[in-house]
């Protein structure tokens, strides 16, 4: 007999675009790259294997589908002050927001000038000179 051809369709048989491969009274499911499990019911989430902060960092996981069989896929979206180094998919570089707005003082006081400090995934503004009245920068 051939169980491919008799469970082709059904529940039974190979699911998702996978392969059957017949054998001896039995078959057996090769799955496409982004599906596992015996008849390739089970679809690959790369994000669940680790904690969002392990694989991405400062960042939120987004599963992708899976391209090379193996291979696991994911992006990954960087919280606000957080970007991606050239190193990986990770966002683990901080973001230095004076230097990024250095036009208008990263966000503090122009007029007069108040010192703009870079924190971890953020940034604030020195204190207003002693005796000045403190614009903020447009």
């Amino acid at each position: 007999c051939h169980e491919c051809v008799i469970y082709a369709g059904t529940d039974m048989g190979c699911q998702n675009g996978a392969t059957c491969i017949n054998s001896q009274g039995s078959f057996s499911c090769q799955c496409s790259t982004n599906w596992y499990g015996i008849h390739c019911r089970e679809q690959h989430n790369d994000c669940t294997g680790a904690s969002h902060a392990e694989l991405c960092g400062h960042g939120t996981c987004v599963n992708e589908d899976r391209v090379l069989s193996g291979q696991p896929k994911y992006r990954c979206i960087c919280e606000t002050g957080w970007t991606k180094s050239t190193s990986g998919p990770a966002c683990d570089k901080d973001i230095d927001e004076c230097d990024e707005c250095a036009e208008n003082n990263g966000g503090c006081f122009t007029s007069p000038p108040v010192e703009c400090i870079n924190t971890i995934g953020s940034r604030a503004c020195g204190p207003c000179p002693s005796g000045q009245c403190c614009v903020p920068a447009l």
